[in-house]
């Protein structure tokens, strides 16, 4: 990530996050995500630098049957974007929902 230092000493950047889940035929099921502009003290700074950039995003899933899940990091400082995909079968009956973390 591109964060730039501030005359103040802290860190600023903007970064994009996306979940997106899909059912097995590609249709999309639920999305979330949201753009963080980050102002970081330096402690703060220095403690993500160790552990990366906390994140917690909640979904809606259909129990009961098997989603792709799709998540997304857009840095606009760097223009760089990373993305991840997972697989994932919901216990419980179908035609129901429940939130994931």
């Amino acid at each position: 990530m591109r964060l730039e230092q501030l005359a103040n000493g802290n860190h600023s950047g903007k970064v994009q996050f996306e979940v997106m889940a899909y059912d097995t035929e590609g249709h999309p099921v639920n999305w979330t995500g949201g753009i963080e502009q980050m102002d970081l003290k330096p402690d703060l700074f220095k403690a993500i630098q160790a552990s990366g950039i906390p994140g917690h995003f909640e979904i809606d899933l259909p129990k009961g049957k098997e989603v792709f899940v799709q998540t997304g990091v857009f840095d606009w400082g760097s223009r760089k974007a990373g993305t991840l995909q997972f697989a994932i079968r919901i216990p419980g009956e179908e035609n129901q929902t429940t939130a994931h973390r």
